[in-house]
């Protein structure tokens, strides 16, 4: 049963986490608030975008129980994400970024390869 509730908690936390990530690359330009912070400079949202891929690979990884196939499905599901949502773009009025796209690939490729280093036998990513 715990085991069930664990699996469960994580599926919700993967798809609002992607229901978020949709929301925030999807909106109409304008809408943000004008905020200074440290991201301030020429291209500071691809390091945002290098964080929101490596956090989804972290949660992607969790979600997929074949250790062999797991790495390589996480990431073609965030690079498969990030190029989609890059094209849904044009159609709200927003910019398509083709350095966007890799940064996004870089960030997923950056958290799996952080997984087979270091955390492969880490809590986190072992389930009972």
């Amino acid at each position: 049963m715990i085991k069930n509730i664990i699996k469960n908690k994580d599926r919700v936390i993967l798809f609002a986490y992607i229901g978020i990530l949709l929301f925030l690359s999807l909106k109409p330009p304008g809408k943000e608030p004008q905020i200074d912070s440290v991201f301030d400079f020429a291209h500071a949202d691809k390091i945002k975008h290098f964080i929101a891929y490596f956090i989804l690979s972290f949660l992607l990884l969790r979600f997929f129980h074949n250790a062999r196939e797991k790495i390589n499905r996480t990431i073609f599901i965030a690079i498969l994400l990030g190029v989609l949502i890059e094209i849904l773009q044009i159609f709200v009025g927003r910019e398509f970024d083709i350095l966007d796209m890799i940064v996004n690939g870089f960030g997923a490729w950056g958290y799996c390869f952080f997984f087979q280093k270091y955390g492969k036998n880490t809590r986190m990513h072992t389930r009972k």
